[in-house]
């Protein structure tokens, strides 16, 4: 049975450090999204346990779909919650809102199945 992390362990870094740390991993920046995150923590912690790098190169055009994805989806989450404090937001923006996710999702799929 594998053994689960459950010890968080903070660090700060300077800019520079940041770069430096980016520029070793082979991760490029800026470092937002989730995936390249846990990259850079998986790398960090293996480093500092002397344990083999992995180096995963995150397809560039899935990246950008994926960050316009959560654009999206922050948009919707931003329609329901003006429709939870009864700032109902009209019928067309929430069904061109939707419309865009549909069509970014479709998208996703068969750039991935290609």
């Amino acid at each position: 049975m594998t053994e689960k992390r459950n010890i968080r362990l903070s660090v700060y870094l300077t800019q520079s450090e940041q770069r430096q740390l980016a520029d070793n991993f082979k991760i490029d920046l800026p470092i937002a999204d989730q995936a390249k995150q846990k990259q850079l923590a998986d790398n960090v912690r293996n480093a500092a346990l002397g344990k083999k790098l992995e180096y995963k190169k995150v397809n560039p055009i899935a990246q950008s779909q994926f960050e316009q994805l959560a654009r999206l989806s922050s948009n919707l989450n931003q329609l329901a919650h003006a429709y939870n404090l009864k700032n109902e937001p009209s019928t067309a923006s929430v069904f061109n809102l939707v419309n865009e996710i549909r069509l970014a999702l479709l998208n996703i799929t068969i750039s991935h199945e290609s």
